[in-house]
């Protein structure tokens, strides 16, 4: 099956959770996850899925029912659906087992809404991953345009009037629906976007023309800091005062230009995960 062409949010790809002991299965199911245009993000056991939960959304949650062998009492899978659907992110949930047995399905539902299940033990349950991964790439997603970015990014300012500040302050060529248009692009590659209490969105710096702004995005997974600039992202990235002093900068994930106008998506590293309690996106 060919790849889909609605695997893709923003400037990243839909993402697939998959939690299973056998590595075996992670491996099949990697494998059939990358293929249908998705990216596979694999765990072990329930601490593992839950630490990875807690800091990136996900559009597919493929959950084996039985995380320890042998133990038929075992309801680490259930608790791990229950987990990714408390996040209220539209996540299409999928409950695995080897044995046949969805005794639990009923409650479940009670719990978490719609699921679907699947034995991994058929013959061709390959064929019925794809068909779900399908099922979500022929959604339509979620989409951040006509300048919504602008209150996700203002922080505790008006929407209006931080885009005129933004608009003066970087007067780019290409005028505020330009500025809109690439920053709901940013938005829309990092959403869900939390953003620290102490924050107040991207903010000027003392860099001439440039603004950065600090967050947690659960579509990537990574702490981020946001940069606009005229003309040119600068080699050190100017740091506001509010940010913590130990905060550092890895890779850029992701940058573009319009005209004079560049904006970048920068991986920030030791930033604490739980200071980020702010819901943006």
């Amino acid at each position: 099956m060919s790849k889909s062409s609605n695997t893709a949010l923003g400037l990243r790809r839909r993402s697939v959770l998959v939690v299973d002991d056998n590595v075996g299965v992670q491996r099949a199911m990697a494998e059939i996850v990358t293929s249908m245009g998705f990216e596979p993000v694999l765990a072990s056991s329930r601490k593992e899925a839950i630490a990875i939960c807690d800091r990136r959304a996900f559009d597919v949650a493929f959950v084996d029912k039985r995380l320890v062998e042998h133990d038929e009492q075992n309801q680490d899978g259930l608790a791990i659906l229950r987990h990714v659907r408390m996040k209220n992110e539209g996540a299409f949930l999928v409950l695995l087992t080897s044995y046949g047995d969805f005794g639990d399905s009923t409650k479940l539902s009670e719990d978490v809404g719609n699921f679907r299940t699947m034995d991994k033990k058929i013959p061709g349950y390959e064929e019925k991953v794809r068909e779900y991964l399908g099922e979500v790439a022929a959604r339509a997603p979620h989409v951040i345009k006509n300048g919504l970015s602008a209150r996700i990014f203002c922080g505790q300012d008006d929407p209006t009037n931080w885009e005129n500040h933004a608009k003066s302050f970087l007067n780019p060529v290409v005028g505020i629906l330009g500025l809109m248009n690439l920053l709901d692009e940013l938005a829309q590659t990092c959403a869900p976007i939390l953003e620290r209490p102490g924050d107040n969105g991207i903010e000027r710096t003392d860099t001439k023309a440039v603004m950065t702004g600090l967050y947690w995005s659960r579509g990537i997974g990574e702490a981020v800091v946001i940069i606009l600039a005229k003309d040119e992202i600068p080699d050190e990235i100017p740091r506001l005062d509010i940010w913590p002093p130990s905060l550092d900068f890895g890779e850029v994930l992701y940058q573009v230009k319009r005209k004079n106008l560049v904006g970048a998506i920068v991986k920030s590293t030791s930033a604490n995960y739980s200071e980020f309690t702010v819901l943006r996106s």
